[in-house]
């Protein structure tokens, strides 16, 4: 009889941003292992589970997927998923997973409503907290994506180091999509020079910092182009004020998104915290050169593959930005390291990193048992 594997795909109902892209790649990865027989096809059955509103379905050969349950949202999760996964292992990839459930992993990406509540409304800072504090504790293993964010979940919720895996991301993902060269052609921006931004307008993500070195660098013809989801249910607001040289063009499709990466001068990251950080690597890998703060896990992740500014010093950001408008020799040097650094983070590993920890709990199960 095969083990039954159960995966959370709740993040099948939301838009795409970096924690829906890392359910939907390990589920293709995962997919990808079993038809090489990496996985074994005889001795697991892996059967997504989802709320009935899915916005998108994932073209896969060995993975079932099951619309179940009448409810949407956290409570689909917290009431309905723990009945439907009574039988299996279920795997939680997007932070979030039923505190009913004890028999399960969960990838929790960051700390950051614990480290950094002021960012977050009310209702999603106390509920993660809720959550995270509870799910650390019961949850068979926890995974996360870096040696940083292994640390933070250590120091905020008391979580023991034994019970923590860490699995880098990949982002091969950018490079099989077609893009679109509307959004360039929309925005005039195949005649603008242009720095890229690209991000949840979460205040973290330190916007603010790029449209001071903007203003700072008056003599130069820098436009700098902000895409991005607003949702004032997550996030406390992150007002940017007008400015002329300032292009919002709001949440684009993965199709956009390369075309914007192809396109620009260089790619801007100036956030104040990160678990991993997946946006540089999918511009790196579009070759675009990039600038990172010194914060969080952004060094652990790009050593020395990046330009490198202060979160905090706008004057920082704008010494970087002058070496790539007026080196064309760093740049050129910048985009080649930059598709080198790239190429070995793969989400097949990731895959193969996150199924060991599977394994582990699986194997620890069968030797429970009488």
């Amino acid at each position: 009889m095969k083990t039954k594997i159960f995966i959370n795909a709740r993040f099948l109902t939301q838009s795409i941003t970096g924690v829906q892209r890392y359910g939907e790649e390990l589920i293709y990865a995962f997919d990808a292992l079993i038809d090489s027989q990496q996985i074994e096809r005889e001795r697991y059955e892996w059967i997504m589970l989802a709320p009935p509103n899915l916005k998108r379905k994932l073209r896969v050969k060995h993975i079932q997927l099951h619309v179940v349950g009448k409810l949407t949202g956290h409570l689909w999760e917290q009431i309905e998923l723990p009945f439907y996964a009574a039988n299996g292992l279920l795997v939680n990839l997007g932070n979030t997973a039923p505190i009913l459930k004890r028999n399960q992993v969960v990838a929790i990406h960051d700390a950051a409503v614990k480290r950094h509540p002021e960012a977050f409304s009310f209702w999603f800072r106390n509920l993660y907290n809720v959550l995270f504090h509870i799910l650390t504790r019961t949850s068979k293993l926890i995974i996360t994506n870096s040696n940083f964010s292994k640390s933070e979940l250590i120091g905020c919720f008391r979580v023991k180091e034994s019970k923590i895996r860490v699995s880098y991301l990949g982002c091969e993902h950018i490079e099989r999509i077609e893009k679109n060269d509307n959004i360039i052609k929309t925005y005039g921006l195949q005649y603008k020079r242009y720095i890229l931004a690209v991000s949840s307008m979460n205040p973290l993500k330190n916007f603010q910092l790029i449209q001071t070195a903007i203003h700072l660098l008056q003599d130069f013809n820098i436009y700098v182009v902000i895409a991005g989801m607003e949702n004032s249910r997550i996030f406390e607001d992150s007002y940017l004020e007008p400015n002329n040289r300032m292009i919002y063009v709001g949440y684009v499709n993965e199709q956009e998104l390369r075309s914007l990466y192809e396109n620009a001068t260089c790619f801007v990251y100036p956030s104040k915290y990160e678990g991993f950080g997946l946006p540089p690597l999918e511009a790196m890998s579009m070759g675009c050169p990039v600038i990172l703060s010194t914060a969080a896990s952004l060094p652990e992740v790009y050593g020395e593959s990046v330009l490198y500014c202060d979160p905090n010093d706008s004057y920082s950001l704008v010494k970087q930005l002058i070496k790539i408008y007026s080196d064309e020799n760093l740049k050129k040097q910048l985009i080649q390291e930059g598709i080198d650094h790239a190429k070995s983070f793969r989400w097949q590993t990731c895959a193969q990193q996150v199924f060991a920890a599977i394994e582990e709990v699986l194997k620890d199960e069968c030797g429970s048992r009488p």
